[in-house]
């Protein structure tokens, strides 16, 4: 009888270690890489979680490619934008990049047409969808063709009839600012963060529009254009993110300070 419970009391033993040493192998596993490797596994863990905002290595081309989006708002003096910003602002925004960069889109002819306040003349006019387009293309909003006037205007100066904005236009101002981002990084969120700078081409004529060799990155520029490029004080800081446009992925601005 004595044997018996002698022997029962050794397997108990037993099992009670087996149960105690099961509930040490996780301490131990980590316990043991870290002893034979000298690294810290839970440092190890928060070193690889990547750290926002990281600034982005980017190639000539793709400097370039942002240079010119951030190019378009410079030369018009387009220095703020939030997803407050009016559609008046975003139409007029639209309309001088199309008649700049898109000429053949625009046909020069005088008239008058009916208004909501009277006779509307003009002398040119564009097809609303592609100001519609373009809000879509550099904001990522959808816009719903209007009436609406120059920015600080308070009246309107652009009609909207038949599918097509009618308005006068000038001898045209010359387009001499241009951008050059300085840097580029991406928040985690899928927006990226650029700091801009302001520069002057000091060689435009009037109604003229910038070389396009001073889009390519500053460090790279010739001489010629160092000597008639002036950097402005001017900075500013935007966020993007990418969308799809016509088949492509290109950039659309969020927000610009």
């Amino acid at each position: 009888m004595k044997r018996k419970i002698f022997a029962l009391l050794i397997a108990v033993a037993l099992i009670l270690s087996l149960l105690a040493s099961c509930g040490q192998s996780k301490d131990t596993d980590s316990s043991f890489l870290e002893a034979s490797s000298g690294t810290d596994v839970s440092a190890v863990s928060a070193e690889e979680k990547p750290q926002y905002p990281a600034e982005i290595e980017l190639s000539d081309a793709e400097w370039t490619e942002l240079n010119i989006f951030f190019s378009n708002f410079a030369e018009q003096h387009f220095d703020s934008y939030s997803s407050k910003t009016g559609d008046d602002e975003l139409a007029a925004f639209a309309l001088f990049f199309n008649y700049y960069n898109n000429g053949t889109l625009f046909t020069h002819e005088s008239g008058t047409i009916k208004g909501t306040d009277g006779d509307f003349n003009y002398n040119c006019y564009v097809p609303s969808k592609e100001i519609t387009s373009t809000i879509q293309r550099f904001f990522g909003r959808s816009y719903i063709p209007q009436a609406f006037g120059w920015r600080g205007s308070g009246s309107v100066n652009v009609l909207l009839k038949n599918e097509k904005f009618y308005f006068v236009i000038g001898d045209g101002e010359s387009l001499t600012d241009f951008a050059q981002v300085t840097n580029f990084a991406d928040n985690g969120d899928k927006t990226f963060t650029a700091e801009i700078t302001l520069y002057r081409d000091n060689s435009i004529g009037g109604g003229n529009l910038v070389n396009k060799e001073v889009y390519a990155p500053a460090q790279n520029w010739s001489q010629a254009i160092k000597d008639r490029c002036e950097k402005s004080s001017t900075t500013a800081t935007a966020i993007v993110a990418k969308q799809k446009y016509n088949g492509k992925e290109v950039y659309r601005l969020l927000e610009l300070k």
